[in-house]
């Protein structure tokens, strides 16, 4: 809908005017009625001055709100061309300001602000960074061709930020090649999800097969949904003419359809396909700005060395730490995140045998193939057990922030059991951060008994951080929020709970 802009808004003066006009009126019409003789022409006065006192009254009583009204309509219509153009970007790149997929119910904002008015069409229509973020579903066919059209038009030069969404479909449907070419060189991030629920078409009709195309703009390349199965044609490489990507999250997509020494100025990698050891050495040869690493599956390590390398997560990669050997290795890793499994532990050791790794501060202990713990019911292997992380503390000594996740009460409760009577390992701790672990009272009152140790010994946490989203397991306790006062008292900080949508699902017998 387009609000028409109104032609020139009456000022205060007119206003007035109009005020004294009637005021006027009133009072010739009074002196004609006290004078006059003809009976018919006196009425219809006396019927003129009925209207025009109400009028009167009323533009006298509304004349505040009016003014208001009309200053309003003035300054939001004759903003300045570059102020409103600013406004436009930061609506267009506030968080989840960029609208929905096309044909869904939310107008993105750059459409949004060229329906207002012919000024601010004017000024978005000669603002093309509002235009530069598509969200494309190719289940939504209807219109799809004009709305690339449109975005590749007024966008002009700058790089774009596209997401696509259902790519099975993509070229399938009657969106020419020259088109998607046209969009997906112009790419400064492309984000491509396959719906794994639905028939991926040969290589010839997939979309993995644009990724062969030049994409001299692209920086940023996530894809998700993949199938480890795709078939593809021997000897193909993707993404040999993407020389400025920066991060790359390939999911399931093979390593060996990389070529790293084409991608040198990549920084952040990710993949959920298995890696090896020769693997990681041709990504560390060919990509010797990297910074971030995140690997799922890992084997056949050899010895590497990542001089640039600050985050590094590998929750089932037992096998990283006979590529990264020691702190050495890795001199600039600051943040770890690791499965709490006997093997990742033993490699984490093993890692900090020739010394301690001064340049860490955030430690990320996860234990995702947690048991059931029943009462009364048979224990776990102590050899497979998280808390034993708390052995390699003491070599890293800067560590700041400690993130446990998917821990059950029981191997909880034997971390704040064993912590507080050793209070002073990892002294430098600030932040505490607890992420869908199991929390009933009792676990929840060795975490105050843990926090009031650190505060005796003068060196208390600064923020606890609990946070249990969604369905969590039948055994699992929820975070009493009663109790967050008490917490409260043993730090110096803030404690920040997230458990509103938290529920345990039901026992299944």
């Amino acid at each position: 809908m387009r609000i028409n802009e109104p032609d020139a808004p009456p000022s205060g003066s007119a206003l007035d005017s109009t005020v004294d006009y009637l005021r006027k009126f009133n009072e010739t019409a009074q002196a004609i009625l006290e004078t006059g003789s003809q009976q018919d022409f006196c009425a219809r006065l006396q019927d003129t001055v009925q209207h025009a006192l109400p009028a009167l009254n009323a533009l006298k009583a509304y004349r505040p709100l009016l003014l208001q009204q009309i200053h309003y309509l003035g300054c939001v219509g004759a903003l300045p061309h570059d102020v409103l153009a600013e406004v436009f970007r930061a609506w267009a790149f506030l968080p989840d300001g960029d609208g929905r997929n096309h044909r869904a119910c939310v107008i993105p904002p750059s459409y949004a602000a060229a329906s207002v008015n012919r000024h601010w069409r004017a000024v978005a229509l000669a603002t093309p960074t509002i235009w530069t973020r598509s969200i494309l579903n190719f289940e939504k066919q209807h219109g799809l061709v004009d709305y690339i059209e449109t975005t590749l038009l007024r966008s002009g030069a700058c790089p774009l930020h596209v997401d696509i969404i259902n790519a099975n479909d993509a070229r399938w449907h009657r969106v020419p090649d020259s088109l998607l070419v046209g969009l997906m060189s112009r790419c400064g991030r492309l984000s491509m999800a396959w719906d794994i629920g639905k028939k991926e078409p040969s290589f010839g009709w997939s979309m993995l097969q644009t990724l062969q195309m030049s994409m001299a703009l692209l920086e940023h390349l996530e894809l998700a949904g993949l199938r480890e199965t795709q078939n593809v044609p021997d000897h193909t490489h993707l993404l040999t003419l993407s020389p400025r990507l920066k991060t790359l999250d390939v999911e399931r997509l093979r390593f060996s359809l990389l070529q790293p020494a084409l991608i040198p100025r990549l920084e952040r990698f990710t993949t959920m396909s298995r890696m090896r050891g020769t693997d990681l050495a041709a990504l560390v040869r060919g990509c010797p700005l990297l910074t971030e690493l995140q690997i799922f599956f890992f084997e056949d390590g050899v010895p590497v060395s990542i001089p640039k390398l600050s985050i590094l997560a590998c929750n089932d990669a037992s096998e990283i730490f006979s590529s990264i050997l020691s702190a050495d290795h890795a001199p600039m890793l600051r943040e770890l995140r690791i499965g709490s499994s006997p093997e990742v532990l033993e490699g984490l050791e093993s890692f900090l045998t020739s010394g301690p790794c001064t340049s860490m501060t955030t430690l990320d202990i996860a234990h995702r193939k947690c048991r059931a713990h029943f009462p009364d019911g048979p224990s776990s292997d102590d050899d497979d057990q998280p808390w034993k992380f708390l052995a390699v503390l003491p070599k890293l000594p800067n560590v700041s922030v400690l993130r446990l996740r998917n821990l059950c009460c029981a191997e909880l409760a034997r971390v704040f059991d064993a912590w507080q009577h050793d209070a002073r390992v990892a002294s430098k701790l600030r932040a505490l951060e607890l992420h869908d672990c199991s929390m009933d009272d009792d676990t929840t009152q060795l975490l105050a008994s843990f926090l009031a140790a650190r505060k005796n010994a003068g060196i208390p946490i600064d923020d606890v951080g609990i946070v249990q989203r969604g369905l969590q397991p039948s055994t699992w306790g929820i975070f009493s929020t009663w109790l967050q006062p008490r917490l409260e008292q043993l730090i110096t900080g803030v404690v920040s709970v997230d458990v509103a949508t938290a529920e345990v699902t039901p026992y299944d017998f």
